[in-house]
């Protein structure tokens, strides 16, 4: 008999150089966390676990290659030969790759050649083979693009850089063929992840959960933040209060029998005013009780059980819309992101 799955996940609010102008106070945040056959084994660790390679990776397009993000946890040592630039000069994303020198990558990495599925949130689209492991690297120049006659650096100096000075990843070829919906891969022979069962809710659980919301102590701090915000640029404020032009959204999610509600509040724009209020709430019967620990800025995009361990780890993305993902789990009462597809233009250059 399965274990039933509990709720265990924090998410949380971290786009890299960009604050809510309303400060920390506006975010009510959440929480949500097998190896089977010759899958890769996890690496063992004084610390924490090693998020084992296969269970789960973001499926991304760098330098026109279509790749899986099998690891964020790569060490240089693997790599041989000069860095290869697979962006164009002139882009402001650079991405270089690197090789893997033969015998180099650790036994629970070698996953070159085994078949994936590939998923669309909780959606299953089909199956591909992992083509040539490799290392990426990328940075990303925030300066104003350069007109087409300015001088550049030498292509190889490009690249040099992007590996030097890049966020690195372990990624495998995915193919031309793998769907454009395809977000994420999990290894063929692992079994299929439980997913949590997760739904828009109707307008009368709305209504009844953004009351709720509207009564947070947050809720009226972000209002004395959006007259603050214009008081101090000298522009008028765009409507006489916050939430009038906030955006709104309510989901609930089911799993073993547990019914959840999340809600959330969100007006303005990052580098200017910014307001979220977020709530997790447990359905129990007619009445909507607050999870208190689980607090995030973070929307959930899916929750999941990677490992059959019974506790769901969640997919967030971040509230800006940068395309900045990321899966995570709860250790203790502490947030542990397993995986993420952070790269360098993903950062606000607020």
């Amino acid at each position: 008999m399965r274990p039933k799955l509990s709720l265990a996940f924090l998410l949380i609010a971290s786009a890299v150089g960009c604050t809510t102008a309303a400060g920390s106070d506006p975010v009510v945040e959440m929480r949500p966390q097998v190896s089977s056959g010759e899958a890769p084994r996890e690496v063992s660790s004084k610390g924490p676990r090693t998020f084992a390679v296969g269970k789960f990776g973001f499926v991304e397009t760098l330098g026109g290659r279509r790749v899986l993000l099998l690891s964020n946890d790569v060490d240089v040592a693997w790599g041989t030969g000069k860095p290869e630039l697979l962006t164009k000069p002139e882009d402001s994303l650079r991405v270089a790759r690197v090789a893997i020198a033969s015998g180099e990558l650790p036994e629970s990495h070698r996953v070159g050649g085994l078949a994936v599925d590939l998923y669309d949130n909780g959606k299953r689209l089909g199956e591909t083979t992992l083509g040539t492991l490799w290392i990426a690297s990328m940075t990303f120049d925030f300066a104003e693009p350069r007109a087409p006659g300015d001088e550049r650096p030498p292509t190889q100096e490009l690249a040099d850089d992007a590996w030097n000075n890049g966020t690195r990843w372990l990624v495998a070829d995915l193919g031309p063929a793998t769907p454009k919906e395809a977000g994420w891969a999990r290894l063929s022979m692992l079994p299929a992840p439980e997913i949590a069962s997760m739904t828009e809710a109707d307008r009368a659980l709305s209504d009844r959960v953004l009351a709720l919301l509207r009564r947070e102590d947050a809720f009226a701090s972000a209002q004395e933040t959006f007259e603050m915000h214009y008081a101090s640029i000298n522009q008028p404020k765009p409507s006489d209060r916050w939430e009038d032009q906030a955006r709104t959204a309510v989901t609930t999610f089911t799993h073993g029998g547990e019914k959840y509600v999340y809600a959330r509040l969100e007006a303005g724009e990052a580098c200017s005013f910014n307001a979220l209020i977020a709530r997790l709430y447990r359905a129990r019967g007619n009445e909507l009780v607050p999870v208190d620990d689980l607090i995030t800025q973070d929307e959930p995009q899916m929750l999941i059980d990677t490992d059959g361990d019974g506790r769901l780890e969640v997919l967030g993305s971040n509230t800006w819309g940068a395309g900045w993902m990321y899966l995570q789990e709860l250790v203790g009462k502490e947030q542990r992101v397993l995986m993420n597809n952070d790269r360098p233009e993903h950062y606000c250059p607020c």
